[in-house]
């Protein structure tokens, strides 16, 4: 078997601990913990399902520790042993690096050719909800014309989604100063059409200007590492000065609205996650589309995003 053709097991090593949950998003490979770390194994088809997979990871807010092809059938067992023939650190480590879990920190950009992996995901083990509702994402984007560094600056500004979104009404830091960094803090205030409303605390998890921004959105346990959902938005230079801007949403395995409700009538959960699937893709076209004229607004005087 060629290095870069056919199948090949691989180990993707990350930071923190995911449990059996995430399997299925993770396309059915091994999923096991190590101390403070997890360890994502099993058969890959090629180079674009281990970008793909390795994207996933990216899109969940997961510092990579390292990449390793394995020479051998055997995955590392649970609880830290490792595969015979395959050592620690060992000619087939593609690479590593290694930085601190007090929650979720920065992400680890994993290359900067990796496109967004935008199909969508919903599970069907056994119709149940949880893996329908796990996994399941939300995506849009809009080409910009105003420079990237710009845009982030918009985007990073959270206070103004409420200014934009159909559903998000109100933005609030919770940390002070409120910055747009890892780790920071801050509520978000939800309006559905029916005049419901709920509150949300989100923490961030990539600042990368100008190019990335993400927060998790957590659930009643707080556990950043089992959020109810993840944002991330992706921004791109384009020839010109222009910018094309990605929002993407992945529902988390935590508690959420929407798995309660699927939960509450199995019989129409399909239907149900369907339906707030697409309103989530209308609301963020929407939020794109106001974001968008401000940023153009600002760069045709020349201000600043204020």
């Amino acid at each position: 078997m060629s290095a870069c053709g056919g199948p090949a097991r691989y180990e993707i090593r990350v930071a923190g601990v995911l449990d059996g949950r995430w399997a299925a998003w993770f396309d059915g490979l091994q999923i096991s913990g190590q101390g403070e770390e997890t360890v994502i194994c099993g058969l890959v088809a090629d180079q674009p399902a281990l970008h793909g997979l390795l994207t996933k990871v990216r899109d969940l807010g997961l510092c990579l520790i390292s990449v390793r092809r394995l020479d051998t059938g055997l995955c590392p067992a649970p609880g830290g042993q490792q595969a015979r023939g395959d050592p620690p650190g060992g000619p087939a480590a593609i690479g590593h690096h290694t930085a601190p879990w007090p929650e979720l920190t920065a992400r680890q950009e994993l290359s900067a050719n990796l496109e967004e992996d935008m199909t969508e995901f919903l599970g069907t083990d056994g119709g149940q909800v949880a893996d329908e509702v796990t996994g399941l994402t939300a995506a849009a984007e809009e080409v910009v014309a105003a420079r990237p560094e710009l845009v982030w600056d918009l985007v990073a500004d959270i206070t103004r989604v409420g200014g934009w979104s159909p559903e998000c009404i109100r933005v609030a830091w919770l940390t002070e100063p409120g910055r747009p960094q890892p780790g920071a803090r801050f509520t978000g205030r939800n309006r559905f059409g029916n005049g419901f409303e709920y509150e949300v605390t989100c923490v961030i998890t990539e600042a990368d200007r100008p190019r990335a921004f993400a927060w998790v959105v957590l659930d009643d346990s707080g556990d950043p590492a089992r959020p109810s959902s993840l944002w991330r938005y992706r921004i791109d230079p384009l020839p010109g000065g222009g910018s094309r801007v990605r929002q993407r949403f992945t529902h988390g395995p935590g508690t959420s609205f929407l798995r309660e409700v699927a939960a509450e009538a199995p019989d129409q959960a399909a239907e149900i996650i369907a339906a707030r699937r697409d309103g989530l893709r209308a609301n963020m076209r929407a939020t794109l589309r106001a974001m968008k004229a401000a940023a153009e607004s600002s760069h045709a005087t020349g201000a600043g995003p204020g």
